[in-house]
């Protein structure tokens, strides 16, 4: 074979007492050659048994019998798998009641497993677990695999998910709730031999410490009046974000409107959850101006948190708005023209925003909301805000609407022997009206009202059959 030089001079290097044979030879002149394969058997040139060798020129031969005589001769293979030529043919006679070498246990595996960086309060992980085998080719093994944390107060044991022999599994575990720092997880295979048992891998799990947003409670909106003098707002809640760490924090405020409510003063002491905001108007003004109140600890992401509310200084006997009449709730038919409308009192001007299910129609703005030829999607909740300077007020109603005007009739007990009785089921508050007939043909109506209601017939026993149905009255 091509470009592989063929091993010369094999030869026994040592014999042992129980049953075993150490050979040795020459390496292969050829620079392609990646390892040998070392043959034997019991008869001259006759090889049954093979052995692989890469990485060295010598191995030892095991579980010979005593008082045979072992032929043995070796090959070079290249990457390919290519071999040369058998080498020089050698032989061994092991000596008569040598005992066969006991077998040993070929040590189980493992892959490698990566580091790891999460952040802190990251919650469960998962990792998982490839290349696991009992190493040995021609056994079968229980394995067990196990995984210990070397910080438990970061890491808690963690918890493996594996079924032997699988040659994967996967390990779960979860960072303490606002703990950071670091971990070293082993984790081992045993496959339960007398030695060579175990291995391990470890890898590395990085908390890192995550910064909190600091806290403050919401502030709510303000009315003073004209010329009232110094004003003082609580400001609560305050925090840096993270009870496990001590974090300076400052805390600033802003106006909007600094010719009405000139830039307020902040009263705080570091490390408390409570201060206090000042502010004066200016005199003899009247307006809005949105505060903006900023909690800072300092850190370079999630470090800010911002309040804002607004300040209105109206006139004296300046009134909030009151709603003197509700929007009603109604109940209209796919297509239709329907209105919600609102009556309110208090200091004009009044400002008028209706929503549709919490969301701003930007175009509704008065206290009448017509709605023409609605569809199924504008069923929902109508909310409408009435402001001014002074402060707001809300109301909702609901719209229900139904895709047909069709009745549906369903039969029920009728309350006496010989009468007939059914629920007439319609779009709400709409009027339906009830016809009778023997033939289907001639139909007369006996009853009109608005659904939902119950029809009774009590004459429906004096015939031998009897047809009903209802439709939508306009």
């Amino acid at each position: 074979m091509g470009g592989i030089g063929v091993c010369v001079a094999m030869l026994p290097f040592s014999a042992f007492a129980t049953g075993s044979v150490k050979l040795a030879w020459n390496p292969s002149i050829s620079t392609n050659v990646v390892g040998y394969r070392i043959y034997y058997g019991v008869t001259s040139g006759v090889y049954n048994t093979t052995i692989s060798v890469t990485g060295s020129t010598n191995v030892t031969v095991i579980n010979l019998i005593g008082g045979t005589t072992y032929y043995f001769a070796a090959t070079a293979v290249d990457a390919l798998g290519d071999e040369s030529q058998f080498s020089n043919e050698t032989t061994y006679s092991v000596p008569a009641n040598s005992p066969p070498t006991p077998p040993v246990n070929t040590p189980p595996t493992l892959n490698p497993l990566s580091n790891v960086t999460i952040n802190e309060n990251a919650g469960s992980q998962t990792v998982n677990l490839g290349g696991v085998s009992s190493g040995a080719t021609n056994e079968v093994q229980t394995l067990t695999v196990t995984a210990v944390s070397g910080n438990p107060s970061l890491i808690p044991n963690p918890t493996v998910n594996y079924t032997s022999p699988n040659a994967t599994g996967t390990l779960n575990y979860t960072p303490v709730s606002g703990n950071y720092g670091t971990a070293i997880i082993t984790v081992t295979v045993n496959d339960h031999g007398a030695s060579n048992n175990i291995v391990s891998q470890s890898f590395t799990v990085t908390v890192n410490a995550a910064n909190g947003t600091p806290t403050l409670d919401l502030l709510n909106n303000l009315v003073v009046v004209q010329n009232s003098g110094k004003q003082t707002v609580n400001l609560t809640g305050i925090s840096s974000g993270l009870s496990n760490k001590t974090q300076t924090v400052t805390v600033k405020a802003t106006s909007s409107n600094a010719q009405l409510i000139p830039t307020p003063t902040i009263s705080y002491t570091l490390l408390n959850s409570y201060g206090s905001l000042s502010f004066t108007p200016a005199a003899s003004s009247v307006g809005t101006s949105i505060i903006s109140v900023t909690v800072n600890n300092g850190q370079k992401s999630n470090n800010i948190i911002t309040r804002l509310f607004t300040i209105t200084v109206v006139l004296p006997g300046s009134t909030a708005p009151q709603i003197t009449s509700q929007p009603t709730n109604l109940v209209a038919m796919a297509g239709q023209n329907v209105s919600f409308s609102v009556k309110a009192t208090g200091t004009g001007p009044l400002l008028y925003q209706w929503q549709f299910n919490s969301k701003i129609l930007p175009s509704a703005t008065n206290a009448v909301l017509q709605l023409n030829g609605v569809t199924t999607n504008q069923a929902g909740l109508y909310n409408v805000t009435v402001l001014n300077t002074v402060g707001t007020t809300n109301t909702a109603a609901v719209l229900t609407i139904s895709p047909t005007v069709a009745a549906t009739l369903v039969t029920v007990a009728p309350p006496s022997k010989g009468q007939f009785a059914l629920n007439v089921n319609g779009v709400t508050g709409y009027n339906y009206v009830v016809q009778i007939s023997t033939n289907m043909v001639n139909w007369a109506s006996v009853l009109t009202n608005t659904a939902p209601f119950t029809f009774v017939d009590p004459n429906a026993g004096q015939y031998k059959q009897r047809f009903y149905r209802s439709f939508y009255l306009p």
